[in-house]
């Protein structure tokens, strides 16, 4: 086994509390880059100490900064970077004072009052205070900032970004805000966007998630509700992330390590598990180019992660599967390990010429890998996918306080990303078992390569008007440019009843050309911010945004055939959408003193145009031909089907209304501090999503030409082979000469509705954070989970019934739970115990056919939803499953029913070792995923297709009979992909 290379989180786990108490100042206009803190110095009566020396001092290196109060005994640092803080103010006949500690993050404003003591000089002795106490800095205008940390959270696996902001129960693993999946959000770094070149037709959440390694970040804080003009992009949440600006002059290293069996699996047999071997290592070094102005930061790290993943099939399938030859039944039969690999390199340039600017100039370059390897090599789909990856990011900001009040920030960058994602070793076309449930082989449409280059450039001004307000305004310009290549069905969809048929080359195939298309997307905009305070303790923004997407090239050729038999021209949509947002808040502390805060907001703002939807248009212009077989002599092995099979193009239009999608959110919640280091809060929060693109099939009969015992209408004349059931001919199209005409329509919706309720403590000794987030998210965005163009269209059920697309969401779940806690160790210092413990429901689904059953005969496996029997014929069903017991009688109701809920719990024991080579080191002990979920492919398929009886026809043919019985392992975990427990030892030397 080759060694593995990880790196471990930059400090310990801390807490979102740590910045709870210093208050924001919402009345200026803020900064995702930078941060300001302004405050008064005033004596024992109140009078204000005019010529006081006040520096702002970075923790851990960084620029020194230092202002002097003028006749009112105000101080000013409006150029402050992200990080850690102690403030000195020091006056002649006063005793100095140290106030620890300032906790600064990209777009903070915060006052911050001191009282100075008289004293006759000389003084001897400096007091250290604690800044006084307010409910909780994250309370930014207008909305609650949840899961802000530092990156010392203890992750669930190894990279995860998602993990850095998974303290909030507000988001997802995957950053999914309120409902929304996290391809939504919108990653800004350094103050500019940073995207991931997508799989062509998965959606990002099955995928790897590794971004930005956490050795090189400093904070990650994610917002729901971004209520800041500057931000556009998103109609979902935003995650904002700064990477290490300066760790003082000398080096940092760190890694952990882990060896099997440290890992185990309660869904593995401890002899079968896999060796595995996880390594992690970080090295920082920083240089004081220019002691307190000028740094360079380089920083590396090497990791690998190894899990075990149950293996796909059992031993009795392993032997029915036999005659396919030892190589591939060894790798469906036994454990795969999931590797993680990724190397990765920083450099930072930072520099304050100036108490007045400051720049600095960042790259950042990384190549990651994720395999599958044996003895096993074959994941369930639900296991994610393999894939290669290359990704640069170089980034710069200048910021200028052009003069008193007047600030000027320009931040610009590139980023690239090249994604292969390619086939386990040995490949194995995909391949699925109808009578098992069981996929065989790659993820169908997994095969595909996709590269992205982005440009931003975004110039911000700021005025800081005083007692009037502030005002910001500044433009975007953002370009990127796309190329991605999939096929259809990767290279080969190939359906069996059984391991017999599928050794005898008997059941369905489909197979298509690969698809391919490159394009560009550009984006221009402008926005206007004004925070005002019109009444003591009040403090309001509102702000306006304007945008003008365009997609100018890459069109998709016109198919003039499908012109002349539909009248429907494949190349009529918008290439330009001009969006207008805006958004406006409050935050008002009735009483003056910071412990009670009201706040609300309400905006109303845009995403993007999903870059895979513009790929299905430009390349599936015709030009893509997609072939189905059903029948004796298929290759499996070989992903080939018949010669003489026939084929026919496809298309994917973009209707004349396309649009991005638009959210409206609404805010409102309260934020109190009960007592010193304690506070409560408790949100609430309303979304409504438009113009989410759905799909149909413009290639559909426009009347049935049967009906089936449920009065289910069907397209075509049904086959049957033993569990599939298929169509014969063409598939029940109405233009025989092409496949699938897809039309993407943006008449898709969805509406959230949450509560969020949390608590927060800090102490000298202990730190712990709660959060309780309770739910509902419902629309109409068919398959939108499952990441198949099929599972995408509305089942095509008879008028009678109600309409089935509107209901719970794909993205459904009610209830998450956070829970942290830190205990600091006094007698040994550097020394502390933390843990995290996460909760959340079971991802709701929907009781369906297996797949390879086109029970409708519109060509699609998996749009077609059964008729729930009574409650005798379910049998212990009825008892077992509460989503059942309503429905008998009819067609089952979309995610009516939940997989199991998901616990999380990790535990870290540090202890400090002294010092080694001048620098603190400490030695940790991680206990991670500790209660192993219940994750894996679930059984949906509440009716199985009898295979031994055949299909039945009456009435002159058009009344078919399909024979069904009831699957009694309905909601089972078919293929387990949890990744075990692990253990894991550490050191750190520095920081």
């Amino acid at each position: 086994m080759r060694p593995s290379i990880l790196f471990l989180m930059p400090r310990l786990v801390a807490l979102t509390l740590a910045a709870a108490s210093i208050a924001p100042d919402p009345a200026s206009a803020q900064s995702v880059v930078s941060a300001s803190v302004r405050g008064t110095i005033t004596d024992d009566l109140g009078q204000p100490i005019p010529r006081t020396v006040v520096t702002l001092e970075a923790i851990g290196g960084g620029s020194t900064l230092e202002a002097i109060t003028g006749a009112g005994g105000t101080f000013a640092f409006p150029l402050a970077a992200p990080g850690t803080y102690q403030i000195r103010a020091e006056a002649f006949g006063y005793q100095p004072l140290v106030a620890r500690t300032l906790e600064l993050a990209g777009g903070d404003a915060v006052r911050v009052p001191l009282s100075l003591r008289t004293a006759t000089p000389p003084v001897v002795s400096v007091d250290t205070v604690a800044i006084e106490a307010t409910a909780s800095s994250r309370n930014r205008p207008g909305g609650l900032r949840l899961g802000g940390t530092d990156v010392n959270e203890l992750p669930t696996r190894f990279g995860d970004l998602s993990a850095i902001v998974g303290r909030s129960s507000a988001f997802g693993p995957d950053l999914g805000s309120q409902g929304l999946p996290g391809s939504m959000s919108l990653l800004i770094t350094d103050g500019l966007p940073v995207a991931r070149a997508e799989h062509p037709t998965r959606r990002s959440e099955h995928l790897a998630d590794a971004f930005f390694p956490r050795a090189f970040l400093s904070s990650v804080t994610a917002f729901h509700n971004a209520t800041d003009a500057e931000w556009a992009g998103a109609a979902g949440g935003y995650a904002t992330a700064a990477t290490l600006s300066g760790v003082g002059s000398g080096a940092e290293v760190e890694g952990a390590w882990s060896g099997g069996p440290l890992w185990s699996s309660g869904q593995l047999d401890l002899d079968d598990t896999p060796g595995l071997t996880s390594y992690q290592a970080a090295g920082r070094a920083s240089f004081d180019i220019k002691p307190d102005t000028t740094q360079l930061l380089i920083a590396s790290e090497m990791l690998q992660h190894e899990a075990p993943l149950a293996p796909r099939v059992g031993p009795e399938l392993a032997e029915a599967l036999g005659g396919l030859g030892a190589e591939v039944v060894t790798s469906l039969a036994a454990p795969s390990v999931e590797r993680i690999s990724r190397y990765s390199g920083l450099g930072r340039f930072s520099t304050q010429p100036n108490e007045n600017s400051r720049v600095f100039i960042r790259g950042a370059l990384s190549y990651s890998e994720r395999t599958f390897d044996g003895p096993g090599s074959l994941p369930a789909p639900a296991a994610g996918l393999g894939e290669t990856s290359t990704e640069f990011s170089l980034a710069s900001s200048f910021v200028s306080e052009l003069s008193e009040g007047v600030t000027l920030e320009l931040r610009g960058g590139v980023s690239a990303s090249d994604r292969t994602f390619a086939s386990a070793t040995p490949w194995i076309p995909s391949a699925y078992l109808a009578e098992a449930g069981i996929p065989l082989g790659d993820v169908p449409g997994a095969p595909a390569e996709t590269s992205r280059t982005d440009f931003s450039l975004l110039p911000v001004i700021r005025w800081d008007l005083g007692t009037s307000g502030a005002l910001k305004g500044g433009v975007s310009v953002r370009a990127a440019r796309h190329d991605m290549s999939s096929a259809t069905w990767g290279t080969g969809d190939f359906l069996f009843t059984d391991a017999d048929a599928l050794l005898a080359g008997r059941g369905v195939a489909r197979v298509a050309d690969e698809a391919q298309a490159t394009f560009t997307t550009r984006e221009v905009g402008m926005f206007a911010q004004y925070d005002v305070t019109p009444a003591p303790g009040l403090d309001v923004s509102l702000g306006a945004r304007f945008d003008y997407e365009q997609i100018p090239d890459g069109e998709p050729s016109l198919d003039t055939d499908w012109l002349a038999v539909s009248g429907l021209s494949n190349t009529d949509y918008p290439s330009a959408f001009p969006q207008v947002d805006a958004r406006a808040a409050f935050a008002w502390d009735p009483a003056g003193d910071g412990r009670t805060r009201l706040f609300g907001v309400g905006s109303l703002h845009s995403g993007d145009v999903d870059a895979r939807h513009l790929f299905e248009a430009f390349a599936r212009d015709g030009a893509v031909e997609a072939t189905r077989y059903a029948g004796s002599g298929l290759s499996w092995l070989n992903a080939t089907v018949p010669g003489s099979a026939g084929s026919a193009p496809t298309l994917a239009l973009l209707g004349p209304d396309v649009q991005p999608p638009r959210s409206l959110r609404a805010t409102a919640g309260v934020v109190r501090e009960l007592a010193a280091g304690l506070s409560v809060h408790l949100s609430g929060d309303f979304r409504r999503t438009d113009f989410l693109m759905r799909r149909r099939d413009l290639n559909l009969p426009t009347a049935p030409s049967a009906r089936d015992q449920s009065s289910r209408d069907v397209y075509d004349t049904l086959v049957k082979d033993g569990a599939l059931i298929t169509v014969e001919g063409d598939d029940g199209r109405r233009f025989p000469a092409f496949g699938a005409v897809w039309a993407l329509d943006p008449d898709g919706w969805s509406e959230y509705r949450g509560v969020t309720a949390g608590l927060e403590y800090r102490s000298d000794v202990l730190d712990l954070y709660g959060a309780f987030t309770r739910s509902e998210t419902r629309d109409n965005w068919i398959g939108a989970a499952r990441g198949s163009a099929e599972a995408e269209l509305d089942p095509l059920l008879p008028a009678f019934v109600e309409d089935w697309s509107e209901g719970r969401s794909d993205f459904d779940v009610p209830d998450r739970v956070t829970a942290s806690a830190l205990v600091r160790i006094p007698s040994l210092p550097g020394s502390s115990v933390a843990a995290t413990y996460r909760f959340a429901s079971g991802r709701p689904f929907t009781p369906r056919y297996r797949y390879g059953v086109d029970a409708n005969g519109d060509g699609s496996f998996e749009n077609d939803v059964p008729f729930v029997p009574q409650p005798d014929e379910l049998g212990a069903l009825h008892s077992e499953w509460r989503c059942l017991r309503n429905q008998s009688g009819g067609f089952a109701v979309r995610n009516s029913c939940r997989g199991p809920s998901s616990h999380d719990l990790s535990v870290r024991l540090r202890v400090g070792l002294g010092e080694l080579g001048g620098r603190p080191a400490s030695m940790f002990v991680e206990g991670l995923n500790l209660i192993e979920p219940e994750e894996g492919l679930i059984d949906e398929a509440l009716m199985l297709v009898d295979p031994e009886a055949d299909l039945t026809y009456a009435q002159g043919d058009t009344r078919v009979t399909v024979p069904l019985m009831v699957n009694p392992d309905f909601g089972n975990v078919i293929v387990p992909t949890s990744r075990g427990r692990m253990l894991r030892v550490g050191l750190r030397i520095g920081g």
